[in-house]
Formats: C-alpha cells, sequence, structure tokens
C-alpha cells in the first residue's frame, strides 16, 4: 500500500510494473480516500488496458476502459445480457468482503475474498446473484474469436437495483463503426412498458432470462442521439462495432447505495435471500427475516405482502394464514456518513417474492392383484397424486426391498403381499399392498377316450379344453407317436387304428396331455331275404338283418332301382313280380340283398261235395288259394251245430266220423272277406 496526495483536477497513474504472463492485472485493487475526521473526499477512478486481446490469443488487440464504480454501489444481483452478434462474452466477478458466495444461473457457487475476482465465458443472458456486493464486468472479445464485426472493449455492470427511468444517449458517428446496438435490462413485467425515441419497444424484442424476474432485448439503432425512457426503471449498456474497432459504456448509472441484504430463517436453517427457495411448501408457512446490519444500516422496516401491517426490527418471525404468492418489502434506513459521501442519507428497500405451497397429502395409485408365471417377472408402476415431488419408492416382498424406482419390477420365488412404500420431498409416507400369485398348472379335461371311424374317414375331436394355467392355450395332437395337426378341435385321418395323445400347454410353458383310441368299424354283414308268393293286393312283411360296422342302418327297397320304401321290417303291397332288392347302409359302407316276389291271383274257390272213400280222389275239403290267407272255417251239421273249426285251415277235413249228407261252412279271410255256402259229403 502507498499514499499519494491529489489536488483538484490533477489525475495519477498507476500502471503495473510487468505484464509478463498477466502479471500487471490490477483488477481487485482497493482504492480509498482517506478519512482524516470523517472529511474524506470523492475522487474517480478508470481503470483499463493500452492494448490487450480478449481473450488472450484472440485477436485484434485494443485498448479497452471503464469508470469503476464505488464499493457502495455495488450489488447481490446482476443481469448479464448477451453482445449482439458475438457468441459468446467474458465477465469478470470482484468481491468486496471476505467470505463471499456467487452463484452463476443456479449452478454451483463459488467463493470469493475481498479484492479475488473470477473471469467466466458464458454464452447466453445471465443470472448472478452473491452473498455479498460484488463488481461485474464484461468484455468483448477479438474479432477472431468468432469472425465477426468486433473489437475488445468493457463495460462496468449495474446491478438490478440501480435501475434509472430516463436517458439520452448518444451512439457514435464514425465511419469505423458499422453496427450500432443498445441492450436494455427491465423486469419481465415492465417489458411492454418502454419507450426508445418516443416508441414502445415490442415486447417480443425481450429474452427472459431463466431464473430471474427480468428480461433483456437487443436492439439495432442508428448512429446519433437517443432517448430511452421507463417509469419502473431499465439498465442499459450502448455499444457498437466495425471491421477490428467496437465500443460500449453503460448508458447511465444510478449511484444510490445497493450494498443492503437481509437473510431468511426457515427451521433452523439460514438463507442470504437471493439464494432463499422462494417457494414454502410442505405445509409450512412460517419464517423468520433478519436484517443485515453490518454496513451503514440504522433502522429496518418489514411488510409481508400477505396486508398492509409494517413491522420495525431487525428480526421478525411471520406465519401466513393462507396460501398464495406474497412479496416481502425490506425497508432500512441508512445514513450517508457511514457510506459514500455523496449519496447523503435515506430510506431504501429489497424485495422478494415468496411462494406458500398449499400441502395436499398424497395418494397412491391402485395396485390390482396380479398373476404370473413361475419364474417370470411381474412389473408395476406406481402412480402418486398430490403431495411434494420429487418421491421415492421402496418396494418389497417377503420383506426383502426388490426396487427404489418408480417401476416395481422382480421375480418372485414364491406367491405373497409386495408392499409399495411412498415418501414424497416432505418425509410423509404411504403405502399400498397387491398380492402376486402363480398360475397354477394347466389342466386337460377330455370327456371322452373311445372314438370309432369309418376306415379312411377322417375324425374330429371336439370336446377337449383346458382349464386353469394362463390362456392362451396350445393344442398339439399325435396319432401313434407321430404328430398330426395342431389347435382344438382338431380333424385328421388315421392310417391305422392306434392310441392318440394330445398335449396342451398354457402361455406360461406348463403342460397336461391326455389320450384316446381311435378303432376302425368292422365290415357289414346282411341276412339273405327269402323268396316270396303272395297273392295280388295282399299286405308283405320284409325284413333283413344287417350287423357289424357302425350299427346305425338305413335300409331302401327297391324294384327296378326305384326305391318303394324304407325302415326294417317292411310292409307293403307288392303289385307285380320281379326281382326285388333292399340296400343297407351306414357311414361305412353298403350292403345289397336280391330275392324274388311272384304276385298271385289269389282267387278262393270252394267245391260243394267231397268223397271221403279212400279212394284218393276227392277224399277232403280242398279250397283252392286258402294258403295265401289267414282264415278262420266253421263247419255246421243242418241242425246249426258245429262239426268243426280251425284257424288257418289247411285243406284237411275229410268229415270223418260224420254221416253222409249236406253240411254248412263259414269262411273268414284275412282280408276281412266272408265266403259261405253249402257241402255235400257223400261216400
Amino acid at each position: 500500500p502507498f499514499n499519494i496526495t491529489l489536488n483538484q483536477g490533477e489525475t495519477y497513474l498507476v500502471q503495473g510494473n510487468s505484464c509478463q504472463n498477466l502479471s500487471c492485472d490490477l483488477s481487485g485493487t482497493l482504492v480509498s480516500s482517506l478519512n482524516n475526521g470523517g472529511n474524506g473526499k470523492n475522487f474517480a477512478v478508470f481503470g483499463g488496458s493500452q492494448c490487450v486481446n480478449i481473450p488472450n490469443g484472440c485477436y485484434a488487440c485494443d485498448h479497452i476502459v471503464d469508470q469503476m464504480l464505488p464499493i457502495c454501489t455495488w450489488g447481490t444481483e446482476y443481469i448479464l445480457p448477451r453482445l449482439a452478434t458475438k457468441s459468446y462474452d467474458i465477465f469478470r466477478f470482484i468481491a468486496s468482503q471476505n467470505n463471499t458466495s456467487v452463484v452463476v444461473n443456479g449452478g454451483a457457487p463459488f467463493n470469493l475474498n475481498a479484492g479475488q475476482f473470477l473471469d467466466q465465458q458464458l454464452n447466453a443472458g445471465s443470472h448472478v446473484v452473491a452473498s455479498k456486493p460484488i463488481s461485474v464486468t464484461q468484455y468483448c472479445t477479438g474479432t477472431t474469436c468468432d469472425n465477426v464485426n468486433s473489437d475488445p472493449f468493457e463495460m462496468v455492470l449495474s446491478p438490478t437495483l440501480q435501475v434509472i427511468d430516463d436517458i439520452v444517449f448518444d451512439a457514435f458517428t464514425t465511419p469505423t463503426i458499422t453496427s450500432t446496438y443498445v441492450n436494455i435490462v427491465t423486469e419481465t413485467s415492465n417489458i411492454n412498458n418502454v419507450v426508445l425515441d418516443g416508441n414502445p419497444v415490442p415486447g417480443g424484442s425481450f429474452t427472459p432470462v431463466p431464473g430471474s424476474t427480468f428480461s433483456y432485448a437487443q436492439i439495432n439503432i442508428a448512429t446519433g442521439s437517443h432517448t430511452l425512457n421507463s417509469a419502473a426503471g431499465f439498465l442499459a449498456y450502448v455499444y457498437g462495432f466495425g471491421p477490428a474497432n467496437s465500443y460500449g459504456y453503460t448508458g447511465g448509472v444510478n449511484v444510490k447505495k445497493a450494498s443492503a441484504t437481509f437473510n431468511i430463517n426457515l427451521e433452523d436453517s439460514t438463507y442470504a435471500y437471493f439464494n432463499f427457495n422462494d417457494t414454502l411448501k410442505c405445509g409450512k408457512t412460517t419464517i423468520t427475516v433478519i436484517s443485515d446490519t453490518s454496513g451503514a444500516i440504522d433502522s429496518t422496516w418489514w411488510n409481508f405482502g400477505d396486508s398492509p401491517t409494517i413491522y420495525k426490527g431487525d428480526t421478525i418471525t411471520h406465519s401466513y394464514g393462507i396460501s398464495g404468492s406474497f412479496v416481502i418489502t425490506y425497508y432500512y434506513a441508512y445514513t450517508g456518513s457511514n457510506i459514500c459521501g455523496m449519496i447523503g442519507s435515506g430510506i431504501d428497500s429489497i424485495q422478494k417474492t415468496i411462494h406458500i405451497k398449499q400441502y395436499i397429502p398424497f395418494s397412491i395409485g391402485t395396485l390390482n392383484d396380479t398373476t404370473i408365471c413361475r419364474n417370470t417377472a411381474f412389473t408395476q408402476v406406481a402412480s402418486v397424486s398430490n403431495g411434494e415431488p420429487p418421491f421415492s419408492y421402496q418396494w418389497s416382498m417377503g420383506g426383502n426391498v426388490f426396487s427404489t424406482s418408480q417401476t416395481g419390477s422382480t421375480i418372485p420365488a414364491n406367491a405373497g403381499q409386495v408392499k409399495l412404500v411412498v415418501t414424497d420431498a416432505c418425509g410423509f409416507k404411504d403405502s399400498v399392498t397387491f398380492m402376486v400369485s402363480f398360475y397354477e398348472p394347466v389342466q386337460i379335461n377330455m370327456p371322452m377316450s373311445q372314438y370309432w371311424i369309418c376306415e379312411g374317414n377322417s375324425i374330429t375331436i371336439n370336446t377337449v379344453t383346458a382349464s386353469a394355467g394362463k390362456p392362451n392355450y396350445q393344442f398339439n395332437w399325435y396319432h401313434s407317436g407321430m404328430p398330426v395337426g395342431s389347435g382344438n378341435p382338431i380333424t385328421y385321418v388315421p392310417s391305422a387304428p392306434g392310441t392318440g395323445m394330445v398335449i396342451v400347454t398354457d402361455d406360461c410353458g406348463s403342460k397336461d396331455t391326455a389320450y384316446y383310441t381311435v378303432n376302425f368299424y368292422g365290415p357289414m354283414s346282411i341276412s339273405e331275404v327269402p323268396d316270396v308268393e303272395i297273392c295280388r293286393g295282399k299286405e308283405l312283411s320284409l325284413e333283413v338283418t344287417a350287423s357289424g360296422s357302425t350299427g346305425s342302418y338305413a335300409y331302401s327297397w327297391e324294384l327296378n332301382n326305384n326305391q318303394l320304401g324304407s325302415g326294417n321290417p317292411y310292409q307293403f303291397n307288392p303289385s307285380e313280380s320281379g326281382l326285388y332288392k333292399v340296400v343297407v347302409s351306414d357311414a361305412c359302407s353298403t350292403k345289397t340283398a336280391e330275392f324274388n316276389i311272384k304276385v298271385l291271383d289269389c282267387e278262393i274257390t270252394i267245391p260243394n261235395i267231397i268223397t271221403p272213400n279212400g279212394d284218393g280222389n276227392n277224399d277232403v275239403f280242398v279250397i283252392k288259394n286258402i294258403e295265401y290267407y289267414d282264415n278262420t272255417l266253421m263247419i255246421f251239421n243242418r241242425w246249426g251245430k258245429k262239426v268243426h273249426e280251425a284257424n288257418n285251415y289247411a285243406n284237411d277235413w275229410d268229415a270223418k266220423g260224420l254221416s253222409d249228407g249236406t253240411y254248412f261252412y263259414t269262411l273268414k279271410l284275412d282280408d276281412g272277406s266272408e265266403h259261405t255256402g253249402h257241402i255235400t259229403v257223400l261216400r
């Protein structure tokens, strides 16, 4: 350290003594005015370089310079807008106090002590917060870095609290600058209220900066004088590019005190307000705010956004009665003699939006019982509604945990109960259970085990069913050990009688087997039908005997290949003589028997005298054609006494034991006719 004395208007140049390996960099150097009894004087500091490549090795070399802001105007939140047309920019962060934590775009924090600095290369609009006030400088890279018009320059950026509401700025007019821009930073809620040269800047020109409440716009402007205003405030950065040439500066600076901060305590954990997760979850509604009075803060007041009430004090605990979004406003009074002499005393404020999120206990969707094959895995996916994510999962069976993901899957050794325990981010738990069972082995049901078919015909088996096991079922059929097909029912043509087998397999691979026997029907045989003589008009009953084969026969009685009738026995009145046949058939074969029927004209002729004298002529009462009829014959004497009676008279009455004379007869035939008359017995 060394001291110098300057009079009004004088300047003093401090230069690094060696620039080899960049050891001449004076970044982090503290320059202050001696406070002789509180009479420190104001002064200005400009920092830069005569010719520098940014970054090292990227051309061309150019001088850079900007005015340094007083530490008391440094802030804890910055928005870093991109430079138009450039691939990336370089930013330098310098700490004013020891143990300063800096977070860029929500990433991992890095720590700096007083005077230490860190450079970062960024290719997108960024958000920076720090636990204690820091300075941020933006550097433009050389033209060969990305082969666009540019050259190194530096701009000291303003913190978000140092917004201004109205400026007039100049975009330099020079033939070496071919394009000119202004970057505008404002609250996202204010993007439709920014006016450039009397015209609103379109809201669509702004790009939100992730993790912040701010947006920025890159506006291509003409050279010359411009106006920019917005009642809600903004930050502006003016710059221009040309071939191996550039410039940039901050468009107006509000040097109010910006270093005030406060902490938030939640359940014995304390956070800087800008690092605080702005959502209270899990039913939490109470916070404690603690002001940072390490600077020149004299008094503090608080409003928590849920009522107009103002609370005074450095530490306040507040509970919210409802859910919603609330703005905490931290008001602080500061004394000028304790800070930048040019600022004086005043009251300022910092705001932090927090959200009180209602907690709704979570529930787990129903997990249905499941049946699986042995040695296979079951899979269930948990669904959770409400609660606070992220959720952790624990699946167990028989007391053994087998999964900790949202999907539970395992191959169980035994059937039993599965338990799922879900824990949300708030530590609340819920559980559900379901049963896992195994499919029973498949069972086959074959009601018939004996099948009869005709040789050469197909067999169809359609009575086999399967139960238990896991559908779908596969049926495979074998006959005498050879495969004959699959599916159910099955139809195939056996080459010979034998044993059949069906194997049913379910989707789990379990099997069951059933056996059956296939028999061939034997040959059919039928009896002969004797030849027949019959009187015309008389009914004839014919019968044939069949055996063998299926035992289920059909009969067709035919003459000259014309069917006369069916059935067995068969009754009809033959009208003509000829060669008749009966055709006996079943599912397997046909047999035929032929026979003759002779149709006779069988007129009854009754004699009126017999001479039973033993000479062999006319000894008995002979009725011609009586043998063709069922009949009843009764003979009476002249006094009406029955002397002979016969059923189906056989032409054998010879009046033995009766005297000669006249007798009377009554003959009844089976065709319903009746004949009467007399006969004389004469020996």
